[in-house]
């Protein structure tokens, strides 16, 4: 698969490189850039089907280049110094994105993940849904969350979600109208998203929308009934927590 990989240090896009020819065989590093003026030109010109992308470069950065764009048919991995803003916009996106530096587990997971996009050859507009959740500033990662689904993803209201439950490597969420979701991806992954519109982790395969409880039944850890008549446990380990959260709702 066609890449270009994007970075204005040296050895980044140098160690980047190497990591991705040792272990992840079928990705071609056709090209790379040191700015997004030159990357700009190489994505147009040699048309990769992933991109590798820093954030933080001079004159212009990668939100722009992706802005100047006019065809953003790429699957586009971020690479990225830790920047708490730039990670949280990520999530909410379920855009691929890696730490400097780059773990070699969360790269194979990342490119893994962009391999299955591509086989299913449909556009999903993640990345058009990011800048314009980075352009609307007022409404960005406040209350929406994008879940991949099988041809694209579904924009959904934190809200409407009642629970979600782990299925070992897919997570399943259950909405308010009755219909649930199964997603490809790990409860981890959209774990710190939730806890910050009101959802809390009361068992490991199980996280609930605190809005949508309805009643608490005790016990050793306890259990919880949500709005749509399930009930769920709570673990031993995070019943005192659990109690303490609800007490101040």
């Amino acid at each position: 698969m066609k890449t270009i990989i994007v970075d204005d240090e040296l050895s980044g896009r140098e160690i980047l490189k190497e990591l991705l020819s040792q272990h992840c065989p079928n990705l071609n590093v056709i090209a790379m850039a040191s700015d997004g003026t030159e990357a700009k030109k190489l994505i147009e010109e040699h048309s990769p089907q992933i991109v590798f992308l820093d954030i933080q470069m001079p004159r212009m950065n990668g939100f722009e280049l992706l802005n100047k764009l006019q065809k953003k048919d790429f699957e586009l991995i971020f690479v990225t110094a830790h920047d708490e803003f730039a990670i949280k916009a990520f999530r909410y996106s379920a855009i691929d994105y890696l730490l400097k530096p780059v773990n070699i587990e969360e790269m194979k997971r990342a490119v893994e993940e962009s391999e299955k996009r591509i086989k299913l050859k449909t556009p999903d507009g993640r990345i058009e849904f990011l800048l314009a959740s980075l352009a609307n500033t007022k409404r960005a990662f406040s209350d929406r969350i994008i879940l991949p689904v099988k041809g694209g993803f579904e924009i959904i209201d934190t809200g409407l979600i009642i629970r979600c439950e782990s299925e070992i490597n897919y997570t399943r969420f259950y909405l308010l109208n009755g219909n649930s979701i199964l997603v490809s991806k790990t409860m981890k992954e959209f774990e710190q998203v939730l806890l910050e519109n009101n959802f809390y982790r009361i068992h490991r395969s199980h996280m609930v929308n605190l809005n949508n409880i309805t009643k608490y039944n005790n016990g050793k850890g306890g259990e919880v009934v949500m709005s749509d008549g399930s009930i769920i446990k709570v673990s031993r380990e995070k019943k005192d927590d659990f109690i303490k959260i609800i007490g101040k709702k």
